[in-house]
């Protein structure tokens, strides 16, 4: 990250977290155009030695990385208004057993 020690020490905790996190997202996305360049030279290599069928492969087809998919959003189940009161109860219950 090169952060000169004088300027880390000024940080405070959510800038330095800041910081972190875009270096972090740079460094993932450097990865991710190093191997979307490995795959694309790959297939080239390969797409003589393959059959008919597979020669008019996509680069995403032929080998799919994980952030080409689209994200499955799980749905989450509601509570009712019973479970929500059962969640107080024992919360309740919790906090006047240590009074």
């Amino acid at each position: 990250m090169s952060l000169t020690l004088n300027y880390f020490y000024s940080l405070t905790p959510r800038e330095f977290d800041n910081i972190l996190r875009g270096y972090i997202k740079k460094q993932e996305d450097a990865i991710k155009v190093q191997m979307t360049l490995a795959r694309e030279l790959e297939l080239a290599v390969i797409s003589p030695y393959l059959d008919e069928k597979d020669r008019h492969l996509t680069p995403q087809q032929y080998k799919p990385f994980s952030w080409e998919q689209p994200e499955k959003r799980k749905i989450k189940k509601r509570m009712t208004a019973k479970e929500h009161q059962e969640i107080w109860k024992k919360f309740d219950q919790q906090k006047n057993s240590k009074v």
